[in-house]
């Protein structure tokens, strides 16, 4: 086998090893993207238990005072602290979300880079894949390819 020949294999080795490592940091960020998207999960429902704990712990203080809770501003109160609990669930389950998109978004760049980089490779190589192409031969007729005593004798 030639210098050109191992050549141009090492360059298709290396071009793949490219794929393979954009592919394997795609895989990665997928994965932590599921992590974050999890945790989204998570953090929202701890905002929404401290809230409702909130809302526990308000009314036992209203009713420790005599208060009515069923209307004004106690009522006022307890709603707003179940909103507040709201908004901050859907804060911290946005911010993991954001933070997921962002790992997906940075996977499907590192796939694409090792693509464009293993492409790149070959390109960088075409000379040498030329060298190895036109070193090879191919036959003209049938009467090449057969061996001698299967060709016909005239």
């Amino acid at each position: 086998m030639s210098f050109d020949a191992f050549a141009a294999l090492a360059t298709l080795a290396q071009a793949g090893a490219q794929i393979g490592t954009g592919i394997s940091a795609k895989n990665a960020a997928d994965d932590q993207a599921r992590i974050a998207r999890a945790l989204a999960v998570q953090a929202a429902e701890d905002e929404l238990r401290k809230g409702r704990r909130l809302a526990g712990t308000q009314r036992a203080a209203f009713a420790k005072g005599g208060v009515l809770i069923d209307e004004g501003t106690p009522l006022d109160v307890l709603a707003q602290t179940a909103a507040d609990a709201e908004t901050n669930a859907l804060r911290a389950a946005f911010a993991f979300e954001q933070q997921a998109e962002d790992l997906e978004s940075k996977g499907k760049v590192a796939k694409t880079q090792g693509i464009l980089g293993a492409a790149g490779t070959i390109l960088g190589q075409a000379e040498t894949f030329r060298d190895v192409a036109s070193s090879f031969t191919l036959p003209m007729n049938r009467s090449e390819i057969l061996p001698a005593h299967l060709k016909a004798t005239s």
